[in-house]
C-alpha cells in the first residue's frame, strides 16, 4: 500500500509526475491510496467528498482512499459522517477506504462501516499492551497501524503486531 498526497490531497492541477509514480507502483501490486484530509471532521462532507472526486478525475489509476485525521468517538454524527463518504469512495471506485484517527476508536466505526480499514496507531514506538489487548476480537484485515520513529526492527514484534493488523507501516524516520 502507498497513500498518493500531491498536494495535501489531490491538488488543483495533474502533475505528470504522479501519473507516472502511480503508474509504476500499480504495476508493482502495491495498492495506491489518494491522501485526504479531514480534519477531525471539521471539513464539511461535499469538500471531502470534491477531493475524492478529484482523485478520480486527475489520477484514475488511484485504487483507494486514505481519510487522514478522522474523529474515533461516535459523537456529534462522526460515524455517519465517515460512512457517507466511504460510501461515496466506493461508488467512485475507490477500494479500499483507509481512516485515520490513529487511536483506538468505538466499535460502531466498524459496525456501520465508516471505512474498509482503520489505522488505530500512530506513533513514534510500538504499541503498547494495553492497545494490542483491547484488539483481540477486531478482525486484523480491517486493523493498521503506523508507527514513524522505531529506532530498530524487531522481528519478533512485527510478526505479532501482523496478526493484529494486517497492515502495517513501520519505519525509523
Amino acid at each position: 500500500c502507498a497513500i498518493v498526497n500531491a498536494a495535501s490531497g489531490p491538488g488543483e492541477r495533474v502533475d505528470a509526475n504522479y501519473v507516472v509514480g502511480i503508474r509504476r507502483l500499480n504495476s508493482a501490486g502495491i495498492v495506491t491510496l489518494g491522501y485526504v484530509s479531514t480534519s477531525y471532521a471539521k471539513i464539511d462532507a461535499p469538500t471531502v467528498r470534491r477531493d475524492i472526486d478529484r482523485w478520480r478525475t486527475m489520477y484514475p489509476l488511484v485504487n483507494g482512499i486514505f481519510l487522514d485525521e478522522t474523529t474515533s468517538q461516535p459523537g456529534e454524527g462522526n460515524v455517519d459522517h465517515y460512512a457517507g463518504l466511504t460510501r461515496h469512495a466506493h461508488e467512485r471506485g475507490f477500494w479500499p477506504v483507509f481512516a485515520n484517527p490513529g487511536t483506538l476508536i468505538h466499535e460502531d466505526y466498524f459496525t456501520r462501516d465508516a471505512a474498509d480499514v482503520f489505522v488505530i496507531h500512530e506513533l513514534a514506538q510500538m504499541p503498547g499492551k494495553d492497545v494490542l489487548s483491547r484488539l483481540e476480537e477486531t478482525p486484523c484485515t480491517r486493523l493498521g497501524i503506523l508507527i514513524y520513529g522505531q529506532p530498530s526492527l524487531d522481528g519478533a514484534a512485527a510478526r505479532r503486531l501482523s496478526g493484529i493488523a494486517n497492515w502495517l507501516y513501520i519505519t525509523e524516520g
